[in-house]
């Protein structure tokens, strides 16, 4: 068509992978074979089509809303329910800057991340983050402060005051998760009226993990493989698994003076070459 003066689109490039094949019926006669894939690689003036136009289509629910804002909601409600998986996994992400925060609410960015240990509320993965603006009992803020600033660009376009019903929204979503993820770890049932109580047993759950510094995973995994028990002496007999399964004060006392001793040759060797390239910072 192109040799012949006729307007047309043109095939820049083809891309065959005789490897990957896929199940095509080519003249839909019921005769589907497998054949090589292939990718064209299309040149054009505009891929600009009658068929795009149809995107102003009738009015529907959405008609006269506020696009902006309805973006922004959805943006606070996956991110406040993403932090609450963090928090309920031990994940700490490590550098919680707006530009590694996703807007459909996925974990983006993979790199100084880690999964706590032995429980420490102010756990800090990032070697870097000296004042641990980015530590574990800080993630939800900073997520919600990061929406903020989201908020502040969208003003550029939209009415401000108008994103922040959304933005203030951001807490109640994050502890109603939060809540619904720490129920299921723990096997209870979300009974209307019991909200405080389990609120006040998770609390002390964690509280008691800081205190003892428990590991954060094994704690639950263990908690799963608890027997049930229906007898009236199912106090001790639960707190005799617990016991059976925790290590005692000496232990944990000798792990700490085992853990307490000099630098390692590597981490020695480091903290020379620290020296040597930026003694300021050493």
């Amino acid at each position: 068509m192109f040799a012949l003066g006729v307007p047309t689109t043109r095939a820049g490039s083809v891309v065959m992978s005789r490897e990957t094949q896929v199940l095509r019926d080519v003249f839909y006669d019921g005769n589907a074979k497998m054949e090589p894939t292939a990718v064209v690689t299309r040149i054009a003036k505009s891929f600009l089509r009658f068929g795009s136009f149809e995107i102003f289509k009738d009015q529907d629910k959405f008609t006269g809303e506020n696009k902006y804002e309805k973006f922004f909601e959805e943006v606070v409600r996956r991110t406040a329910k993403l932090v609450a998986k963090w928090q309920t996994l031990g994940f700490c992400h490590g550098v919680l800057n707006t530009d590694n925060m996703s807007t459909v609410g996925d974990t983006l960015d993979y790199g100084p991340f880690g999964f706590m240990e032995h429980f420490d509320p102010k756990h800090i993965c990032n070697t870097s983050d000296d004042r641990g603006r980015y530590r574990y009992e800080a993630q939800p803020e900073i997520c919600k402060w990061n929406c903020g600033v989201l908020a502040d660009q969208l003003g550029l376009v939209t009415d401000r005051a108008g994103l922040e019903p959304a933005l203030e929204a951001f807490d109640a979503v994050y502890q109603d998760e939060y809540m619904r993820l720490m129920r299921e770890k723990l096997g209870l049932s979300p009974l209307h009226g019991e909200e405080k109580e389990d609120k006040m047993l998770v609390d002390t759950l964690f509280h008691v993990l800081a205190h003892t510094g428990a590991d954060f995973i094994c704690t639950f995994r263990f908690l799963s493989g608890l027997d049930v028990f229906d007898s009236g002496d199912y106090r001790e007999r639960v707190l005799n698994q617990l016991v059976g399964v925790s290590e005692t004060l000496a232990q944990r006392k000798c792990k700490l003076e085992e853990g307490s001793g000099g630098v390692s040759d590597a981490q020695f060797d480091m903290i020379v070459l620290l020296l040597d390239e930026n003694p300021v910072r050493a």
